[in-house]
């Protein structure tokens, strides 16, 4: 194994545990030093990774985002763009904890430090999804049209996921039912559209 390989696996292994420990005991209330422990590091070298619980928890999201996002640009660029959302979120389901996935993010609603992160940090989000969107409109990342479907998508999935981390549920037709209902107007469609 690599240096590099050692390193993400002790990051991802840093971030596994810091999830858990924040669903079981709430993010306040859990310890770096306890975070180190269960990923069978000291806390010396927990701070090589991460300078705060913040960033561990925020780095374990982002993760997600980023497989989120590289699903989402190597769909085919004749399929509908709600289909491709639905298809990439359904398999992301598969994938992990989604029962530990709904309690973390209900930890970002009601943690005030975390979900100012949230907010901040998801706005790179949808800058990072405007050049997919540009290429399967086969436009320019600057058109306007591309910032209107990347932060309709992001505030719609941040909408969503709001709901689904208090009440459950079927986070992916939820998501998809939304869509389409701001969709009646036309937003998604990859067609001519006005300026």
């Amino acid at each position: 194994m690599t240096i590099e390989e050692r390193k993400e696996r002790t990051r991802m292994m840093l971030t596994e545990a810091a999830a858990e420990l924040f669903v079981m005991k709430g993010f306040d209330q859990t310890t770096v030093e306890e975070i180190a422990q269960a990923a069978g590091i000291s806390p010396r070298t927990f701070f090589r990774y991460f300078a705060t619980k913040d960033e561990v928890v925020m780095s374990f999201l982002w993760l997600k985002v980023d497989k989120l996002l590289g699903s989402l640009a190597v769909r085919p660029k004749e399929e509908e763009l709600l289909e491709s959302v639905q298809v990439v979120f359904r398999s992301s389901e598969a994938d992990g904890n989604v029962e530990r996935d709904r309690q973390l993010l209900r930890l970002l609603a009601t943690t005030p430090s975390l979900r100012a992160r949230w907010l901040i940090d998801g706005w790179e989000s949808a800058v990072r999804l405007r050049p997919i969107i540009a290429e399967r409109l086969g436009t320019e990342v600057t058109h306007p049209r591309v910032a209107l479907i990347a932060n309709t998508l992001f505030m719609v999935a941040e909408t969503v996921l709001d709901r689904w981390s208090v009440e459950g549920g079927d986070f992916v037709d939820e998501l998809v039912a939304a869509l389409v209902l701001i969709n009646r107007g036309g937003v998604f469609s990859l067609g001519d559209s006005p300026t």
